[in-house]
């Protein structure tokens, strides 16, 4: 039976675009600045805050509702509208996005392990009152996941000050945190502090300008858009914002090109198929598997070096680079359009696969980031759960493969002036690198680079021709083959990777952008690694082959 892909392919070509049709937004922004002396000192800045992120939704096209200074009664009534007007507007679009953004004083209730936002007319912070006439967060958390669960939901709690007048425990047993509790990542929703866990906020207003300023960048996916607010303000004031996502893709200002809703989407049975810039095609096996991008066969010039001395760890660069020869696909596969993520690495997990494997993410970012700290043999175990998933046939890709992806970019000289650019407002961070020198690296310990200090998001870096991310960029790469370290030609001009009895060591190439000491416009590491070795910013795409 010929592969349903092939036959909605067909037709794909007759699609006209659709008409595009946003999403309804919807905000509530509190802010709560005048307190009682004995609450806590004078707040400054919450209204300027809430001012700032005003603007900025306001010009994404949220319906706002702004209030200032509510006590518990007011504060109740001013949720509970605004969570009705957002579960009944999911009745006609379920897609929608709502923001829920409060400034002012919160605390955390150290018995329970609750945060609360504290209301303008509390008077008190020595007794157990405080907690029984202050507002949970997990209580609008709740409310916002049932009334609306297939909605995209950002809960942004801008409190937890360091002027709460909370030196004493409460009363009657109760004890009191002037920094918040961690919370648990919830599906369908991002939810951000303006301080790490267990830490006092400023009010200076520095969070909030920088997250208005954020979320003004187009093209950017919204965990990114908090990430690059957690950079900036650890850079600028010494704080280090919190948040966890469980949100599916979403851009508030404007989705890079391959993600405008003119983009034709169509079920054939569990596959989703849609176009995408290039000449790819994207589809689904199910909704926990990688999307994937259908790569037609072809042949491109291959760069590189005649041969390697007897090395475990190669450098190529632009000095390096010839046309050593032609590599190519014999027939159309189909390649992951993103590193595996950590989110899809969960889903195995979650599904029993993947050996109960839990890799760490080095706290750089979990939800949209590509899974690190996975060996050959751990990749493998994926596979292995995601070929019974589905019935295909699924595999790391080849390192011909992999040449013949970012062959587009390369021009007649075998340079790529883009394999490593970043969606513009993107933030990364650089730390010294000591690697050896050009040709056998670990010849001296010369400082050589600034390598990149974290992972970015998948969607951090531009894509290339084939609408495929992270070829070149962000991470290192498993790939299929053996080792070799004697010369490139052994590597199969087809498509399929090398291979030998006995093979002992698998072989990773380095993402460009990770380690750039060259001056040049290219420069990669190409090195051997146990089966069972993992590195920090080690992953891996999937490719499949498509069934007759």
């Amino acid at each position: 039976m010929k592969s349903s892909i092939s036959v909605w392919i067909v037709f794909l070509g007759l699609l006209l675009p659709l008409p595009c049709q946003a999403e309804q937004r919807f905000a509530l922004l509190i802010a709560n600045q005048k307190y009682d002396t004995k609450v806590g000192d004078e707040l400054t800045h919450p209204y300027q805050d809430a001012d700032n992120v005003y603007r900025s939704l306001n010009q994404l096209g949220f319906k706002i509702t702004p209030l200032r200074d509510l006590g518990r009664d007011d504060m109740l009534t001013a949720i509970r509208t605004y969570l009705q007007d957002v579960k009944e507007a999911a009745k006609t679009d379920p897609n929608l996005i709502s923001f829920f953004y409060y400034s002012g004083h919160g605390a955390a209730e150290t018995t329970t392990h609750d945060n609360y936002l504290i209301p303008a007319d509390i008077k008190t912070t020595d007794n157990a009152s405080l907690w029984t006439h202050s507002m949970k967060l997990a209580d609008v958390i709740r409310e916002l996941e049932n009334g609306a669960p297939d909605a995209r939901h950002i809960v942004v709690f801008d409190a937890c000050r360091n002027e709460l007048n909370l030196s004493k425990p409460a009363t009657k047993g109760v004890g009191g945190d002037k920094g918040f509790i961690g919370i648990p990542k919830h599906v369908g929703m991002l939810i951000a502090y303006a301080t790490e866990e267990n830490q006092t906020a400023k009010d200076n207003g520095v969070f909030a300008s920088i997250l208005a300023e954020e979320l003004l960048r187009p093209g950017i996916e919204v965990a990114q858009v908090f990430r690059n607010v957690q950079l900036n303000a650890k850079a600028r004031m010494g704080q280090k914002p919190f948040y966890i996502a469980g949100i599916d893709e979403t851009y508030l200002a404007a989705a890079p090109p391959d993600k405008k809703c003119n983009a034709v989407k169509l079920v054939a049975d569990k596959q989703e198929i849609c176009r995408i810039p290039g000449d790819g095609q994207l589809f689904k096996d199910c909704k926990a598997c990688p999307e994937m991008v259908l790569i037609p066969p072809g042949s491109v010039n291959f760069y590189g070096p005649l041969s390697f001395g007897n090395s475990f760890r190669q450098i190529v660069t632009s000095a390096d680079l010839r046309p050593v020869y032609r590599v190519g696909l014999a027939k159309t596969i189909a390649v992951s359009r993103f590193p595996v993520t950590f989110d899809e690495w969960d889903a195995c997990v979650v599904d029993g696969g993947c050996k109960q494997y839990q890799p760490a993410d080095g706290g750089w970012g979990r939800y949209g980031y590509p899974v690190v700290n996975v060996s050959w043999n751990d990749a493998t175990n994926y596979l292995t759960w995601l070929n019974g998933r589905t019935g295909q046939d699924y595999r790391l890709l080849s390192e011909s493969e992999r040449e013949y992806l970012k062959g587009k970019e390369l021009n007649a000289s075998g340079h790529c002036s883009n394999c490593d650019d970043l969606v513009p407002g993107t933030t990364q961070v650089f730390v010294p690198d000591y690697r050896g020198g050009p040709g056998h690296v670990e010849s001296r310990p010369t400082l050589v680079a600034k390598a990149r200090a974290t992972t970015l998001p998948v969607h951090a870096f531009v894509p290339n021709a084939w609408g495929l991310y992270g070829i070149t960029d962000n991470v290192d790469e498993l790939l299929a083959d053996c080792w070799s370290d004697v010369t490139f030609q052994v590597i199969p001009n087809d498509g399929s990777p090398w291979t030998k009895e006995n093979c002992k060591s698998h072989t990773i190439v380095g993402a460009k952008v990770r380690e750039t000491f060259y001056s040049g416009p290219y420069m990669e590491y190409r090195w051997a690694a146990n089966a069972d070795a993992r590195e920090a910013f080690t992953s891996f795409h999937v490719a499949r082959t498509l069934k007759p």
